[in-house]
């Protein structure tokens, strides 16, 4: 039957490549279904073909976060490439990057890092330390190295990739961008929020110039300036980014994708810090939580990031929130704790605010060591002239104060005061 053939399957996953690059998944996914169901009727589930064809629709299934859906692909697909192929070849290592991703993604960061520098070796061996593939999966381990605050490391790996992504394929390519964004992750980590925006502008420019205005790219990248507009204080800036990013994901990912969830995340934000309704950023906040919950599990990072951000806004609440947020607060330490361990700022953040939050209840001696403790994980993590770290001393300058150690309270004072001296020069 000729609507059977495997060139009607060619043709369907050509189209459904087509899709896909245009950031369309939910046209792209249908047609390589169908492409699949061919293949593997001519040709037998054990086939080099079929594999190929998974991991497309795997390609499709993570872009829309269906983890499951998508792992299962891709570890059919890694099946039969290490039997047709042999455990050594670069489709191998395609399929290890991509599993890593999933893995990044769905916050197993151990089992990202670890198929991701396999992926890395196999590539190598198969075509040197330049070649182009090298920059995906280098850029995909230094993300995972940036979500575990190794900042070092990571910037190592995305000027690396952004190194053969620029020789190979020219300054203005899609990977490139990719790079750039990466890198404005990092400055923004670290507070260095106008480089962090250049890089942001720099990787927006290309996506919109190759694709036009409507892709997931630049969704991603318009929120992501809406962060830097944000930090920056920039509140009109940043929520016209927050809800283009919104209004983009909703159109192409669906209303219940991860993305819209932090486009929700970041116009609560703009809500609370430019002193607008707190109900109404919580809200926002809420809604985003039951996105993440639904698409990630309940004990994700975005997560505990969403429910920091409501403990935040319940402790401005004032005393009636404050039971509310220490709950909040402690489940949000007890999953970075288990995904990142001690030594991470996301931890720092809900030592801190836990630490608020007893501060507040005049519950000055369990506040004390909890302040500390941030502080010194955000010194390790971020450097000590972090904008969160020269925050934190004020926070304890002012409990030592309360206190009546005038002492402690005039030593860090003046701590605070060098260092932020320091930072605005």
């Amino acid at each position: 039957c000729i609507r059977d053939s495997p060139e009607i399957a060619e043709t369907y996953d050509c189209l459904g490549m087509i899709y896909k690059k245009k950031g369309l998944y939910e046209h792209a996914r249908p047609l390589y279904v169908k492409a699949l169901e061919i293949i593997e009727q001519v040709y037998g589930a054990g086939h080099i073909k079929v594999s190929e064809i998974e991991k497309n629709l795997a390609d499709v299934y993570r872009k829309l976060a269906k983890w499951d859906d998508a792992t299962e692909l891709y570890e059919r697909a890694l099946v039969i490439s290490k039997a047709q192929l042999g455990p050594e070849h670069p489709e191998v290592a395609e399929l290890l990057n991509a599993l890593g991703l999933i893995h990044k993604n769905t916050g197993a960061l151990s089992q990202a890092e670890e198929k991701i520098k396999l992926a890395i070796a196999i590539t190598e061996k198969a075509f040197g330390p330049d070649h182009i593939k090298i920059a995906n999966c280098a850029n995909n381990l230094a993300d995972v190295y940036s979500i575990k605050a190794r900042y070092d490391e990571a910037i190592k790996l995305y000027n690396r990739a952004l190194k053969i992504n620029e020789t190979t394929l020219g300054h203005n390519h899609p990977e490139v961008s990719e790079n750039l964004n990466a890198l404005g992750m990092i400055s923004k980590k670290r507070g260095f929020y106008k480089e962090a925006e250049e890089y942001y502008k720099r990787a927006l420019k290309i996506v919109e110039d190759v694709y036009g205005e409507e892709h997931p790219k630049v969704a991603l990248y318009t929120h992501n300036l809406g962060v830097v507009s944000r930090k920056l204080k920039d509140f009109k800036a940043a929520w016209e980014y927050y809800e283009r990013g919104r209004t983009l994901n909703c159109k192409l990912m669906g209303s219940r994708h991860p993305h819209v969830g932090g486009s929700l995340n970041g116009l609560g934000m703009v809500i609370k810090e430019s002193k607008g309704n707190l109900d109404e950023a919580v809200a926002y906040h809420m809604e985003a939580l039951s996105i993440f919950e639904a698409s990630l599990g309940p004990n994700s990072e975005k997560v505990a990031l969403t429910l920091n951000l409501i403990a935040e806004v319940y402790r401005k609440q004032g005393k009636f929130g404050y039971n509310e947020a220490e709950a909040l607060y402690l489940r949000a330490l007890r999953i970075n704790t288990e995904i990142f361990g001690e030594e991470h700022p996301e931890v720092a953040e809900n030592l801190n605010g836990l630490a608020q939050v007893y501060k507040a209840q005049f519950n000055y001696t369990k506040a004390e060591p909890l302040f500390l403790k941030a502080i010194a994980i955000s010194e390790r993590t971020l450097g000590e002239n972090h904008g969160h770290v020269i925050n934190r001393y004020r926070n304890l300058a002012d409990l030592y104060e309360k206190l009546g150690i005038s002492e402690k309270s005039q030593a860090t004072w003046e701590k605070w005061n060098k260092l932020k001296a320091k930072k605005e020069h």
